[in-house]
C-alpha cells in the first residue's frame, strides 16, 4: 500500500490525518473494512473522531483506479478514506496505536473474471469462509459438548440471496458433539440489510454436558428460539432429514431488538466421522497453507412435495504443487469418507 499526507511532526491538533490508497490488482469491486481504528469522517474542528459502529466501519466508494491504486473521490476537507491516529494534547507526539484494516472482494462470480491458479476464488456467499481443519476445539475433558468461537473476521455477502440480502463481518465458529461437527458464521458487523434490524447473536467458547445436538444447545440459549426438524422428500425410500431455527417472537418483541434474527447466522453440520475422515483425505494438499470448506453448486430445488430447500455439495481447497509443470495450484478434495470422488450434501430449507 501507499501512505501520503502524513503530517511531519508538526502539528499540535488532536489528530494526525493520513490517507491509504492500496492495490486494485484482480479486485474489481474493493471493499474496505476498518476493524481497528479510525476514520476522519463526519469530524468537526480538530477533535478527535468517534468510534466506528457497523456500517461507518465499511468503506467501497472508490473512483476508478490511479496507478494500480484506489482512488476516493474527494481530496479536499475530509476524505472517507482518510485515517486518524492521536496525538498527545498540545504536543506534536502521535501516540502508540495501530490500525487495522480488512481489504475484500465483493466479487463473487469467479467465471467473470480471469483464472489465476493460485487464486481461491468463491463462487456464492458460503464458499471459502470456513477453514475446517484449523479450527480447534480449544477443551480437554469430557464434556458432551465443545465449542470454540474465532475473533478473525470474515466477509459474508448475501446482498444478491433471495431471503437474506444482506452482508457482514463475522465471527467462524466450530463445536462438536456425541454425533456432528458444526461450522458456523457468527455476524459482529453488519453492513447493509433489508428489512427491519435485529439483535446480533453472542456465542461463546464452552463446554456443556447437554444431552442433545450443538444446534439444539444453542437454541435454548434463546427462550423464543427453538430447532424443527423436518424431511426432504424425494421418493418413498428417499428422504433427507433436515433442520432449522424458528422463533417464538412476534413483531414487538422483534422492534425491540429482544431476539436476534437466526437468518443471519450460518451453520453447516456433518457427521463426525465424515469431519474426522478429512484429516487423511487432505494428504494431497500442501500442508503449509490453509485448507478451506468449498460450497459448491449452490441451488436452490423443490422436493417431490414441492417444498423448497438448498442443496450446498462441499469440498475441501487449498494448494498442491503441480509436478509437471513445478508451479503452485488450487486443486479440491473430495469429502464423501466413503468415496473418493463424491462430495458431501448439505441440504436446508429454502430462504422465501
Amino acid at each position: 500500500m501507499t501512505l501520503t499526507g502524513f503530517p511531519a511532526g508538526n502539528t499540535t491538533k488532536a489528530r494526525n490525518a493520513f490517507r491509504i490508497q492500496l492495490p486494485v490488482g484482480d479486485n474489481s469491486q474493493p471493499l474496505l473494512y476498518v476493524s481497528q481504528g479510525y476514520r476522519d469522517i463526519n469530524s468537526k474542528g480538530d477533535g478527535f473522531p468517534a468510534e466506528l459502529k457497523n456500517a461507518d466501519r465499511f468503506y467501497d466508494v472508490f473512483k476508478a483506479p490511479v496507478g494500480g491504486y484506489t482512488a476516493t473521490k474527494n481530496e479536499s476537507g475530509l476524505n472517507s478514506m482518510t485515517f486518524v491516529v492521536p496525538n498527545i494534547t498540545g504536543a506534536t507526539t502521535p501516540v502508540s496505536c495501530y490500525v487495522r484494516l480488512k481489504y475484500l472482494k465483493q466479487k463473487q462470480d469467479a467465471s467473470t473474471v480471469a483464472a489465476v491458479p493460485t487464486v481461491i476464488r468463491p463462487s456464492n456467499y458460503l464458499d471459502n469462509l470456513v477453514y475446517p481443519l484449523d479450527l480447534r476445539i480449544l477443551f480437554n475433558g469430557v464434556a458432551r459438548i465443545k465449542t470454540s468461537v474465532y475473533d478473525e473476521e470474515v466477509y459474508v455477502n448475501a446482498v444478491k440471496v433471495a431471503g437474506l440480502k444482506f452482508d457482514f463481518i463475522g465471527k467462524v465458529g466450530v463445536a462438536r458433539d456425541s454425533d456432528n461437527t458444526s461450522f458456523f458464521l457468527l455476524p459482529t458487523s453488519i453492513r447493509t440489510q433489508i428489512g427491519q434490524s435485529s439483535a446480533l447473536m453472542n456465542l461463546i467458547g464452552e463446554t456443556s454436558d447437554y444431552i442433545g445436538s450443538y444446534p439444539n444447545l444453542v437454541a435454548l440459549k434463546y427462550a423464543l428460539e427453538s430447532v424443527r426438524k423436518s424431511e426432504l422428500v424425494f421418493s418413498d425410500t428417499n428422504k433427507v432429514p433436515i433442520a432449522e431455527f424458528v422463533s417464538g417472537a412476534d413483531a414487538a418483541a422483534r422492534a425491540k431488538f429482544m431476539v436476534p434474527d437466526f437468518e443471519k447466522f450460518f451453520i453447516v453440520v456433518v457427521a463426525n466421522a465424515a469431519f474426522d475422515s478429512w484429516k487423511t483425505k487432505v494428504a494431497a494438499l500442501d500442508s503449509r497453507y490453509r485448507v478451506y470448506l468449498g460450497g459448491k453448486t449452490l441451488q436452490t430445488l423443490t422436493d417431490s412435495k414441492l417444498v423448497k430447500y438448498t442443496l450446498l455439495e462441499l469440498v475441501l481447497r487449498g494448494f498442491a504443487l503441480n509436478a509437471t509443470t513445478g508451479t503452485y495450484e488450487v486443486k479440491e478434495v473430495n469429502t464423501d469418507p466413503n468415496d473418493s470422488v463424491n462430495n458431501l450434501k448439505v441440504y436446508a430449507n429454502a430462504s422465501n
